[in-house]
């Protein structure tokens, strides 16, 4: 089995992640709602802070995904052409991106 993580347990670090994710997504929603918000009343004090509240919690969720992330190890992956398109193990670019669109 191949090891993606390093120096934390592997079960805690993929659940982070996932709530992580989870998390920035539905902050993105959030900032979307704000905005629409602060356009509609662009003198709202409460709006634009708002606003600066969800950024501030971007910017921590996005230093704890940075945090979680550095554990992750780098994989290898590596794709062998065979058949009768690929001589030599070789192929065009066109066909290429129809390989590598499907991974």
């Amino acid at each position: 089995m191949l090891e993606v993580w390093t120096g934390i347990d592997p079960v805690i670090a993929e659940a982070r992640l996932r709530g992580l994710r989870r998390r920035l997504a539905e902050l993105d929603q959030a900032l979307v709602d704000q905005q629409v918000l602060a356009r509609e009343n662009p003198n709202s004090f409460g709006i634009a802070l708002s606003g600066e509240s969800l950024r501030s919690i971007e910017a921590a969720l996005r230093l704890e995904l940075v945090d979680v992330l550095r554990h992750r190890q780098a994989e290898k992956v590596s794709i062998v052409l065979d058949g009768p398109s690929f001589a030599q193990h070789s192929a065009k670019l066109a066909d290429l991106g129809v390989i590598f669109t499907r991974l």
